[in-house]
């Protein structure tokens, strides 16, 4: 019977003798998830991924279960302060959220000129307005929807289409979907010279000179969807 169930979160043993194979083939992350385990309980799968034709290359006792962190707020700021998403020299006046200064248990929302600093006793350097923690709340949580309607509308326009090659490179090359090795993921490789995973946009930590080694496999052809 394995100590872990499918689903689990794990993360390496310290000490564990293939920690390094591990992070060079699933990428270095806070913890990998138990997708299958062998008939004896003592092998697994981790994020889907198979070693060359083993289903289950991990053995168990090298892992333990992940420890999810405190579900704990991080220490409120003192002070935010935010400016035009185009500021420029001639237009950078800000906004500066903060306690009220007289008013205890409520936030002031100031719009300060530019070039200026705020400074309660200087009225027509800023508008500012204050809310108590309720009305705030709701403010952000408006904030966000409209946002997210924003990026939402952004995506909808997005056309799908296919792209076609009619000779896949010899090489690694900017912007051809290509796999090697397991053949459980397709990557690309940016102009900077780094490669990420297709399906999730992670870092491959795997070498360049590695995959080299191996029959690298180019994509003919890629359709890309919106699928929201």
């Amino acid at each position: 019977m394995s100590k872990f169930k499918v689903g689990d979160k794990v993360v390496s043993s310290a000490g564990a003798e293939f920690t390094e194979l591990l992070r060079r083939n699933l990428g270095v992350r806070d913890y990998y998830t138990v997708t299958c385990i062998s008939a004896s309980g003592y092998w697994l799968q981790l994020d889907g991924m198979q070693h060359y034709r083993d289903p289950t290359p991990w053995h168990a006792e090298g892992f333990e279960l992940y420890q999810e962190p405190d579900d704990e707020l991080p220490p409120a700021p003192t002070s935010v302060r935010y400016y035009h998403s185009t500021a420029d020299a001639d237009n950078s006046q800000h906004m500066l959220v903060q306690p009220h200064w007289e008013l205890e248990g409520h936030l002031s929302i100031a719009i300060v000129k530019s070039g200026k600093e705020f400074d309660p006793l200087a009225y027509g350097d800023a508008l500012s307005l204050n809310l108590e923690p309720d009305a705030a709340l709701q403010l952000a949580h408006d904030l966000r929807r409209m946002a997210m309607d924003i990026k939402r509308k952004e995506k909808a326009q997005c056309i799908s289409k296919v792209i076609t090659y009619k000779m896949p490179p010899k090489s690694i090359v900017v912007g051809i979907p290509f796999t090697w090795g397991t053949r459980s993921f397709w990557a690309i490789k940016i102009e900077d010279g780094d490669i990420y995973r297709l399906g999730d946009g992670r870092l491959v930590e795997v070498p360049e000179e590695e995959i080299l080694w191996d029959e690298i496999v180019y994509a003919n052809s890629i359709e890309i969807k919106y699928g929201g």
